[in-house]
């Protein structure tokens, strides 16, 4: 939010060795460096900061499926390719989204992805309420 607010106000000109260019840049490598954190507490998910890796396992995968003849290397590369998949297709929208929304108005373009960010965070906190009213909730005796 914070470099949204940093790159909305000084634009896309900003020298990137003044101060609040240095600022705006931290900014973004602190929320890079967070969501990266996210998905490998996430067990199981996909990284999604590391896109060669992605598409390198998803490859190696789809080759391990089409010419294995180990069963369970094929289901083992099936459940990896169907994991990785969503996460390549989504990088590769979100860039060409991102791309020309940046293309067509500018720093503003910023207020998507900050969007999905604190949606993602509103969705988290209400399903953690929502586990601990029912944890906190006695159990009917008389079922």
């Amino acid at each position: 939010m914070s470099f949204l607010a940093i790159w909305v106000v000084v634009g896309s000109g900003i020298d990137p060795a003044a101060p609040t260019g240095v600022v705006a840049g931290m900014l973004g490598v602190a929320a890079m460096a967070v969501q990266n954190a996210l998905v490998r507490l996430l067990v199981g998910a996909p990284a999604t900061a590391v896109m060669t890796t992605d598409v390198t396992t998803f490859m190696m995968d789809v080759g391990a499926i089409l010419f294995r003849h180990d069963p369970n290397e094929i289901g083992h590369a099936r459940t990896r390719a169907r994991r990785t998949w969503p996460a390549i297709v989504g990088f590769t929208i979100g860039c060409s989204v991102g791309a020309l929304l940046e293309a067509t108005i500018g720093p503003w373009s910023l207020v998507v992805p900050t969007g999905f960010a604190l949606l993602a965070l509103a969705l988290a906190f209400s399903v953690n309420e929502c586990r601990a009213s029912r944890a906190r909730k006695p159990l009917d005796a008389s079922v």
